[in-house]
């Protein structure tokens, strides 16, 4: 079963950075089949941000950037699985932040407090218009198969995308600075936070399958010796020292080093087959999308090199734009007209 988790940013400002991130990511209701190490449709972030900001009163009443408050009046509205990542999220649009700097906070918020659908190892791709050039790209970082082959008896387990690929969306984009936006996922993880109804779901479902963990069952259970549930408290110690590590040192820094090499030891103890050398190789894609001419002067984009998918639905809107069709109709035509084409 898949989750989208959507994330939206709406501004009326003409300065603004708009950002569609949508990765694989390991999830728990794959677990229901095979614990661990597949990817799922998982992150889908929109952000658009307002990228002006101006002020009333005197200078020395002025909220500097980087802080909540920075900006004045509406900055958007935010919608995701979990709300605690979404309160992370508006803040930093509240202290400035592009949309690269809010989906990096959401997205690394949401690997403590909902990591069934945005755990660090998965993958992503992301669809970034920026608004000073007007020129549309594609961040591919989904995770990958490994190179080598695997020794008899261990899963394949892919190469993790997301650290270095958001880490590559924040050094292109980003207004604050990297760590700043790590830091709230961070203390999340080692000063503990209450468990989401949505992460308590996905661990009723696969919670029969991580009591054959040890490692899983003793980070997601609690004072009971039972998984925690709803409203229950739950710190993630290491996972607050790997956050401390990419906060501190960038997200290379889990491909390479002792750190990956541990990384990737860990994964075959574990009964799966990660190599140190596809770890160090693993480098995020810029590319071009597909483009398509719609509506009233309006152009769609699509991902390139997802297999299938992102030609389809180019392929599709397309088609309904074929001698006006789709503007010429009414809403009831409309709706026929795409489960037609679908």
């Amino acid at each position: 079963m898949k989750r989208n988790t959507a994330i939206r940013f709406d501004t009326k400002s003409a300065l603004s950075d708009d950002c569609l991130c949508v990765g694989p990511s390991t999830g728990l209701r794959k677990r229901k089949r095979r614990l661990g190490w597949r990817q799922f449709t998982a992150l889908a972030v929109t952000l658009s941000l307002s990228a002006c900001t101006t002020f009333d009163g005197d200078e020395e009443n002025q909220v500097p950037l980087g802080r909540v408050g920075f900006v004045k009046g509406f900055i958007g509205g935010i919608a995701a699985d979990e709300p605690g990542a979404v309160l992370i999220g508006r803040d930093v649009l509240s202290a400035g932040g592009s949309a690269a700097d809010a989906a990096v906070a959401v997205y690394f918020a949401m690997s403590v407090t909902l990591p069934s659908a945005a755990s660090l190892g998965g993958g992503g791709m992301c669809l970034i218009r920026d608004h000073e050039t007007q020129a549309v790209e594609v961040l591919d970082f989904r995770a990958r198969p490994p190179s080598s082959s695997r020794p008899a008896g261990l899963r394949p387990v892919a190469v993790p995308g997301n650290p270095r690929g958001f880490f590559a969306l924040h050094a292109k984009y980003g207004r604050l600075k990297w760590g700043e936006l790590l830091r709230p996922a961070e203390n999340l993880a080692r000063f503990g936070t209450q468990v989401s109804k949505a992460l308590a779901a996905d661990l009723r479902i696969a919670g029969r399958l991580l009591g054959n963990d040890p490692k899983m069952w003793g980070a997601l259970k609690g004072n009971d010796n039972r998984l925690v549930r709803e409203g229950g408290f739950l710190d993630q110690l290491e996972l607050a020292a790997t956050l401390g590590r990419i906060r501190s040192r960038g997200g290379g820094d889990f491909y390479s080093g002792p750190f990956a090499r541990q990384f990737a030891q860990a994964v075959t103890d574990s009964g799966g087959a990660l190599n140190y050398n596809d770890l160090r190789a693993f480098v995020p894609k810029w590319g071009r999308p597909i483009t398509v001419p719609f509506i009233r002067s309006t152009n769609l984009y699509f991902p390139a090199g997802t297999g299938d998918a992102g030609l389809i639905a180019a392929e599709m809107m397309a088609m309904l734009n074929v001698d006006d069709a789709y503007e010429d109709a009414d809403g009831g035509e409309r709706a026929h007209l795409l489960a037609e084409t679908a």
